[in-house]
């Protein structure tokens, strides 16, 4: 079981059990929070997967270096745009030769 998977098994249980509080008018402060804590947990890591996009192999045509750098999982990662769509593409650069 991965570390998501995992997040989202326990969003999901706090979610049934403050639902459960609620139901039951049992603690409903502590079951307001644990049912909206869950939700937007699992919620979150779902959207997640959305939101964040593999990157690109290659900018293609039309695409220019903006010549922002970052680093997302230890490898190097370069900005591309395109004028004429607007679009933006994130492509892992090679690493740079040792000197």
């Amino acid at each position: 079981m991965t570390l998501r998977r995992a997040c989202i098994a326990a969003g999901v249980l706090a979610a049934i059990a403050g639902i459960a509080l609620l139901r039951h008018h049992l603690l409903w402060p502590l079951g307001v929070q644990l049912g909206f804590s869950g939700v937007v947990l699992t919620a979150g890591l779902l959207i997640e997967r959305a939101i964040y996009k593999p990157l690109a192999e290659a900018p293609g045509p039309g695409f220019s270096d903006t010549g922002e750098r970052t680093r997302q999982n230890g490898a190097m990662v370069g900005v591309f745009y395109n004028p004429a769509t607007g679009q933006r593409r994130y492509v892992a650069l090679p690493p740079a030769p040792a000197q």
